[in-house]
């Protein structure tokens, strides 16, 4: 396996426009995917630290379900600040700074580097490397390494 890593995410406490702070926000319910996303066991581990116990949860299918449900009062959620850049500005939701911890989330595309590489793939991955500080740079899963990710003699 291989990956090109793409992008930094802001995660961010999304609540209803009146909700002024985070305190009042972590005792409200919250609005999250499924377990096994990562955003949602990134909010596990602050609220641990936060040493606040269980908390009331609804499960949602989609983004779009929960950004309309913390709109409603609902409950509050935690997603990527670019996921609710539309919703903020419109002033249908807050969106809160989290803890620095868990503020950061990388964002990488993951690659078989046995599969065959056609034109199409080594122009996605030229395309999604230009958005790197070092376009050219990719790694393997273990970390190592590589350049020129997207041409098929690159040893990925």
């Amino acid at each position: 396996m291989a990956v090109i890593r793409t992008f930094q995410e802001e995660l961010v406490l999304v609540t209803e426009p009146s909700v002024p702070d985070l305190r009042e926000a972590l005792v409200k319910p919250m609005l999250l995917t499924g377990k096994g996303c990562y955003y949602r066991d990134r909010l596990d581990q602050w609220l641990h630290q936060e040493n606040l116990g269980p908390l009331n949860i609804m499960e949602f299918g989609t983004v779009e379900a929960i950004l309309r449900g913390d709109a409603g009062g609902l409950g509050v959620s935690l997603i990527t600040r670019s996921a609710d850049k539309e919703w903020e500005a419109s002033g249908k939701i807050t969106c809160h700074r989290i803890p620095e911890p868990f503020r950061d989330s990388a964002v990488s595309f993951v690659f078989r580097r046995d599969l065959f590489r056609t034109d199409a793939f080594a122009s996605f991955t030229t395309l999604i490397g230009q958005s790197l500080a070092e376009p050219d740079l990719c790694e393997t899963v273990d970390g190592r390494a590589r350049k020129d990710c997207s041409s098929p003699g690159a040893g990925l």
